[in-house]
């Protein structure tokens, strides 16, 4: 999907779709109707997002890009992490609901970062060792 569609715009319907499905998920589990296929959808849009966020990232810094898809899977297991965190929290605190609720605000946050792009990458002399001259090495 990335391929034909775009690094931007896959990853705008992954989780705009995520947001909507969580509180989707919500409401079939209320009803009971339809369960299996909404949890269905439901990984199925998740999936879109980080592909298509590695190209993007891959594309930005070219020079960098091991480096930087490196920085992104420990990005993606912090946020596994702290989304178990969360969510773990809020089933204790509130129940399921609540952790859908969370989940989908925060796919929705996710979302508006997302839109407004990359307002300051970082410089590519960050991403690498410096060479031996601008180390102050010999000349």
């Amino acid at each position: 999907m990335t391929d034909r569609l775009g690094a931007g715009l896959t990853s705008t319907i992954g989780l705009s779709g995520l947001c909507c499905c969580f509180f989707l998920l919500r409401l079939v589990l209320d009803t009971g109707v339809l369960v299996n296929c909404a949890f269905g959808l439901l990984s199925l849009l998740a999936q879109l997002f980080f592909p298509a966020q590695q190209v993007r990232l891959a594309q930005e810094f070219p020079a960098a890009r091991t480096t930087i898809l490196a920085w992104n899977n420990s990005a993606l297991f912090f946020g596994i992490s702290l989304g178990s965190l969360i969510g773990g929290q809020a089933i204790y605190a509130a129940g399921f609901n609540l952790n859908l609720a969370i989940s989908a605000v925060i796919a929705a946050i996710a979302l508006a970062f997302n839109q407004t792009g990359h307002p300051m990458p970082a410089p590519e002399t960050i991403l690498r060792p410096p060479r031996p001259a601008e180390a102050g090495g010999a000349r």
